[in-house]
């Protein structure tokens, strides 16, 4: 029979936990980060000065602290969200998929540009409004120009689209499973 400290026991989390890495990119080295200090927050908000000390490399199969923050990342990857182990069981499998830090800096990039030239566009448009209309000696006056705002806004929009999907697309993604015995384990396509 049990007793309720025993129990208790039975029911929390592991102090560790098996991490085993997967990917969908066989030929990009995966490393797992343990955060060893998060560094100091400046006046504006922004965290500098976060330090990293590699654990293992994908496919890891390694047990690792449950307590601990860890984040995935490597050469030339964009370093993932912070995760802990803790509440994921005791023997779990991260698939990670890859992003590039040059498709997300180039998205950021593309991302103000789009906003730029939007901004640009209502700018045109505004302008037009103002030095359109009736002239200083009451002739009808210009009809304003609407097409070089429209342009802009347009072409602004398609750039902030590409910029926000690179920006989506260049983040490391990772999706959690928990491992068992074969038959139990989650099926993989493609």
């Amino acid at each position: 029979m049990f007793t309720a400290p025993l129990l208790g026991l039975l029911l929390t989390d592991p102090v560790a936990a098996t991490l085993h890495v997967e990917s969908n990119a066989p030929n990009i080295e995966i490393e797992v980060l343990e955060v060893v200090s998060d560094g100091v927050v400046d006046d504006l908000g922004i965290r500098r000065g976060v330090d990293h000390r590699q654990v293992c490399v994908a496919p890891c199969h390694r047990s690792l602290a449950t307590a601990k923050l860890y984040r995935f990342g490597g050469d030339g990857l964009r370093t993932s969200q912070r995760f802990s182990l803790a509440g994921r069981g005791a023997d779990i499998t991260a698939y990670v998929r890859p992003g590039r830090t040059g498709v997300f800096v180039g998205g950021a990039i593309f991302t103000a540009v789009g906003v730029a030239t939007m901004l640009g566009g209502v700018a045109w448009i505004a302008v037009a409004n103002v030095f359109s209309g009736p002239g200083d000696t009451g002739e009808p006056g210009v009809p304003p120009d609407y097409r070089p705002g429209t342009a802009l806004l347009a072409s602004g929009g398609a750039v902030l689209a590409g910029g926000i999907t690179m920006l989506v697309l260049g983040r490391t993604r990772v999706a959690w499973a928990k491992r068992g015995l074969g038959i139990l384990r989650p099926l993989r396509f493609g």
